[in-house]
């Protein structure tokens, strides 16, 4: 969810600046913000805009271990799973609220 909130950012602030007639605005991160965050053909790299955003944003915990990730996909799974549950628990109590049962 976070690659898709920095991606949705830097849409909107190219979106805006084109309808604004003002000059393209760079990606972020800036290329001064995070060097490693671009491959060798300008392109953005996920892995590190990932580890950048990470390390600028992120919180310690108490207990880092329970929430560190090496990879994206691993808190992709965590928030997914989160996610459905809510929806479940969403769902099964709009459902008994409609057929007029409450507890």
């Amino acid at each position: 969810s976070a690659l898709w909130l920095w991606q949705v950012h830097n849409h909107v602030s190219q979106r805006v600046a084109g309808e604004r007639g003002a000059e393209l605005p760079e990606p972020w991160p800036a290329r001064d913000q995070c060097d490693v965050c671009r491959g060798a053909a300008g392109q953005m790299d996920d892995r590190a805009v990932y580890l950048h955003l990470r390390s600028a944003y992120w919180q310690p915990f108490a207990s880092e271990s329970f929430f560190s990730f090496s990879e994206p996909s691993e808190m992709a799974l965590l928030l997914s799973g989160i996610a459905a549950t809510g929806y479940c628990a969403w769902h099964a109590l709009k459902g008994s609220f409609r057929h007029g049962k409450s507890s």
